[in-house]
Formats: structure tokens, C-alpha cells, sequence
């Protein structure tokens, strides 16, 4: 007997483009208010997209997918998920900086995403008992 399975939940446009946003500012370097300036928008709304919180119109995107200088489908690309092999390390490793994104800049723009700057020193946190 065969057991009906149920199809991995696809990820719904909003939150493909929330991720996928994320990374391509990390990619360029960009901030959210260096996006925004590019794009001619607000931080807020750039922030907004980022956190999932708004529907923007296709207008927004163009003008998103512009300043990024990538097309809309990278926005909206659904990437595979699980352990990557040899080859596919070598296979970025060859593919050069366009389609990779440094961990600290990508933690960095999640933190901006999440509204919390990544902090560098230990300057006011409490102190862990010995």
C-alpha cells in the first residue's frame, strides 16, 4: 500500500522575495538606505520588504531589480536547500563574486533586515560570571 504524500510547502512570493532581497544587497554591498537612494524609495520601505510586512507593487520591484542591477527573476529564484556537495563548492568557487555573498555581509544585512546592527566589541554587555 502506498502512502499519499504531501508536497514540500513551497515558499509563498513574499517570502522568496523577503530572502532573496536580502542576499542581493548583501551581494552588492549596499545598505538598506543605500538601496533605498538607489531605487528612489525609502528605507522603511525597503525595510518593509525585507521583514515580509508589505506587498510592493511591480512598479517597486522594477525599480528594486534596477538599482541591484539584476533582473526580477533573481528575486524571486527559488534555490535549493540541503548539504552541498564537492562539486557544487567547486562549482561556486569557480563562479566568481556575482553569484556569492561573503557570511558576514550576508549576517550583517539580516541583522539591518531584523533591525539590529551587528555589534563588533563586547562594549556594554554584561559581563558572564566566573
Amino acid at each position: 500500500m502506498m502512502l499519499p504524500t504531501t508536497p514540500a510547502p513551497h515558499p509563498s512570493s513574499r517570502q522568496l522575495l523577503s530572502g532573496n532581497l536580502i542576499f542581493e544587497r548583501a551581494r552588492a554591498g549596499l545598505s538598506q538606505s543605500g538601496l533605498a537612494e538607489a531605487a528612489g524609495l525609502s528605507r522603511q520601505t525597503i525595510s518593509e520588504i525585507e521583514r515580509g510586512a508589505t506587498n510592493p507593487s511591480l512598479e517597486i520591484i522594477d525599480r528594486i531589480a534596477a538599482a541591484l542591477q539584476i533582473s526580477i527573476d533573481r528575486l524571486f529564484a527559488r534555490h535549493q536547500s540541503g548539504l552541498v556537495d564537492d562539486e557544487e563548492l567547486a562549482r561556486r568557487r569557480a563562479s566568481g563574486r556575482e553569484e556569492t555573498v561573503s557570511a558576514f555581509e550576508a549576517l550583517d544585512a539580516m541583522e539591518e533586515a531584523a533591525g539590529r546592527p551587528r555589534r563588533f566589541s563586547n562594549a556594554g554587555r554584561p559581563r558572564v560570571g566566573r
